[in-house]
């Protein structure tokens, strides 16, 4: 797969239903922080307050196929993302790219004048673990109850 053919796009209102079908998919909440549901009301609630807030989330695509998704936060004097694969494309590298098509991005325009990007992963999530480290995250051990990965 060629890298040129992904690209990073702001989320939209059309990405509604896609988002939130990711969102309930029983990996993504077995390794999610809140194991529970989401409800479609909870969902539309939180959605329409992502959409108010500029650049905060991001749609991975390949030309015009979503794969995934990352997002962010203010955390600590940086940014901490979270992210999640299209279960029909996971195990294949997506999630990598997908951070550091994300880090480029930031980095290169100097974006959110931030030097450091958090992650958090919950206990024996190992395949996101092993993401962050090979997308140029160092385990920087466990904070607030997860392990805590950083970019600086």
């Amino acid at each position: 797969m060629s890298k040129t053919s992904y690209k990073l796009r702001k989320v939209n209102i059309k990405d509604l239903d896609l988002i939130y079908a990711w969102s309930n998919d029983p990996l993504v909440r077995k390794n999610s922080f809140d194991k529970n549901k989401i409800s479609l009301l909870k969902h539309e609630n939180w959605f329409k307050n992502i959409l108010r807030k500029k650049d905060s989330i991001f749609i991975f695509c390949k030309k015009d196929l979503p794969l995934g998704l990352i997002r962010f936060v203010y955390f600590n004097r940086g940014l901490k993302i979270s992210y999640m694969i299209s279960k029909d494309f996971r195990g294949k590298g997506i999630a990598k790219i997908m951070i550091k098509e994300f880090i480029k991005k930031i980095r290169k325009k100097n974006l959110y004048r931030t030097k450091k990007i958090f992650a958090f992963v919950i206990n024996k999530n190992y395949a996101s673990s092993i993401t962050l480290e090979n997308s140029g995250f160092i385990y920087s051990g466990l904070k607030y109850g997860s392990h805590c990965y950083i970019n600086i």
